[in-house]
């Protein structure tokens, strides 16, 4: 361990570990200016390296200690209002955070990918029902072609929304919960015929409907831009 001034802070004479630093203050009026880019150890392995814009370098960061119980501080600081921090790993390198256990900690990739594993947008839903739907329910082929026939006639209006044939609608507020379900409207009734609505074919399957799939609602008075998620 050496004892060093702060004219000894020159090229080949940088801060190591154990060095102790005599005849410095650190107070509103005093400025530390160290040579060199670094500062390393008794080996003359670098600790961390340092670098400057210029002269004209008005940004800065900083670094702040705490009391115990509180958190300490990576700031940056200095002539402009918004300053970032960017964070640069060598070549392929990643800057690695643990996993997190709060709202507001940083995200490890393998974290987001395992919550959101089994979550997906269907590309989106026209509407969707706020009651069950009158109509008479055939299960086709055990859910394959399954059909919801209205027990009226007319033009298919769902949340105040006038559909057309190809719209996908989400029922579901069924009152024969099974029924509920992703459905294409196939047959747009008239004054003389009812509507006829046939489960999607990529959803007319228990394995099909997974833990997490999201449905976007577009349209709607009650529904319009919510989205509705499978829960177990």
């Amino acid at each position: 361990m050496a004892t060093k001034k702060y004219d000894q802070f020159t090229d080949g004479n940088e801060l190591q570990a154990g060095d102790q630093v005599v005849g410095l203050r650190a107070d509103d009026n005093t400025r530390f200016d160290f040579p060199g880019d670094g500062i390393k150890d008794a080996s003359g392995n670098y600790f961390f390296k340092y670098a400057t814009d210029g002269a004209a370098a008005g940004n800065f960061l900083q670094i702040s200690n705490a009391l115990d119980g509180s958190d300490v501080e990576l700031i940056t600081d200095g002539t402009d209002t918004n300053i970032d921090i960017n964070i640069n790993p060598k070549g392929t390198g990643q800057v690695l955070v643990p996993t997190p256990t709060t709202g507001s900690a940083a995200a490890t990739k393998d974290y987001v990918d395992s919550g959101s594993a089994g979550s997906f947008y269907y590309l989106f839903s026209v509407a969707a029902t706020i009651a069950n739907f009158s109509s008479t329910y055939n299960n086709g082929a055990s859910g394959i072609g399954a059909t919801l026939t209205a027990l009226s006639n007319g033009a298919a209006v769902i949340d105040g929304v006038t559909l057309s044939v190809g719209d996908f609608v989400l029922f579901k507020d069924q009152s024969v919960t099974f029924q509920n379900g992703i459905y294409i409207l196939t047959t747009n009734g008239t004054g003389g015929t009812p509507s006829i609505f046939t489960r999607d074919e990529m959803f007319d399957q228990i394995p099909e409907i997974k833990i997490g799939f999201s449905l976007g609602i577009v349209n709607g008075t009650v529904n319009s831009n919510t989205i509705y998620q499978q829960q177990p």
